[in-house]
């Protein structure tokens, strides 16, 4: 992958096995972001803070449940 955004010019590795983005490519993830917020708001527009937090503490809970049964593990 990151082969691909080498050679697209979105990444360069000036130190060889170090690589940062270029200055299209923090264009392109400035863009992105941009698109990526938008939908954020929108999908989560009415929701309390309260209820955001609520949401995120059993989405947690219910995704290292979702882990221990996937290794294997009793929980």
């Amino acid at each position: 992958m990151a082969s691909e955004l080498l050679a697209a010019g979105l990444l360069e590795a000036p130190g060889g096995s170090v690589v940062r983005l270029t200055e299209r490519g923090w264009a392109l993830q400035e863009e992105t972001g941009g698109y990526g917020a938008a939908i954020a708001a929108r999908v989560y527009a009415g929701f309390t803070p309260e209820g955001l937090a609520t949401a995120g503490r059993v989405l947690s809970v219910a995704t290292a449940r979702a882990n221990a049964e996937l290794a294997g593990e009793q929980g």
